[in-house]
């Protein structure tokens, strides 16, 4: 069965706000790692405070994010395709 008009809408919707969702959380790491790199460049003894992540290992999280956020982004761009087309096709 054809996925009508509203069913997409939904899927872009949903899209919409978890792109936007991880957008936000991506935006977060990378001015969290962005400080945390300032602050240890500031501090000789280069100590983390408990609970911290690891330099690297935020780097890691970051690019998990923004291939997450990429991904996001294409079925985001697919949804909208297909909404678009089906719009034509019901014109």
């Amino acid at each position: 069965m054809e996925p009508t008009t509203a069913d997409l809408v939904e899927s872009i919707l949903a899209l919409a706000d978890l792109r936007a969702r991880h957008a936000h959380a991506l935006h977060r790491l990378e001015r969290s790692h962005a400080a945390h790199t300032h602050v240890q460049g500031q501090h000789l003894d280069g100590h983390w405070s408990h609970g911290d992540l690891d330099p690297s290992e935020l780097e890691v999280q970051i690019e998990k994010l923004r291939r997450r956020v990429e991904t996001l982004s294409e079925h985001f761009a697919a949804a909208r395709a297909a909404a678009k087309q089906l719009q034509s096709a019901n014109a």
